[in-house]
């Protein structure tokens, strides 16, 4: 990706989980990048007030399970991704998908991307099957399993090399500091023993 490639972390669940952890983090991650960053979020969820306290370019937008549905809803998606011009989007709630990986590909967004950390089966709908085939371009699994359940009801040689499996990082920095902290402690401590 260039940096002026426009990323975008959809997010429109209401509570705060895993799912919205990850994107706020990986969206803070590009921007110390230097990539433009954007995230779409429910209004006062707390996604959405963590990116504006993090003062990233944030975006309301409610979902519902039957919002894919509604074209009004669509061709607003499909004129937001054109005007803020998204090269990149990341999607990982089930509703989301459902109408923003189709808006993001008719609005010519380059890269679709499904991240997905549930390790449970995806049922093979006619909808699932032209998601998962042929809109996003990318799926990304968090373990070896999860990718194992995104295939298991999918007998298609196309989709399994479309799903790469990546971890999630450790940042290092804070096992490093937190335990050079309780060594000094210790060693401190250690002292104070011996010179009693």
């Amino acid at each position: 990706m260039s940096k002026t490639n426009k990323i975008c972390f959809f997010n429109t669940t209401p509570f705060w989980g895993g799912g919205e952890k990850l994107h706020l983090e990986y969206a803070l991650e590009f921007k110390k990048l230097a990539y433009p960053v954007c995230i779409v979020a429910k209004n006062n969820s707390p996604f959405y007030k963590k990116s504006i306290n993090e003062n990233i370019d944030t975006k309301t937008f409610t979902i519902g399970n039957l919002s894919f549905l509604n074209k009004v809803k669509f061709l607003k998606l499909v004129a937001y991704f054109k005007a803020a011009k998204i090269e990149t989007v990341f999607i990982s709630a089930s509703p989301d998908l459902k109408i923003a990986a189709p808006a993001a590909k008719k609005a010519g967004v380059k890269n679709i991307i499904y991240l997905r950390g549930l390790a449970v089966p995806i049922k093979n709908t006619p909808l699932n099957k032209k998601l998962l085939s042929k809109t996003l371009t990318h799926i990304i699994a968090n373990s070896e399993e999860t990718k194992r359940k995104i295939l298991e009801n999918f007998n298609d040689a196309a989709l399994a090399k479309k799903v790469k499996v990546i971890y999630h990082g450790i940042d290092l920095q804070l096992f490093d500091k937190n335990y050079s902290t309780q060594s000094a402690l210790s060693t401190k401590k250690d002292t104070e023993m011996l010179a009693d």
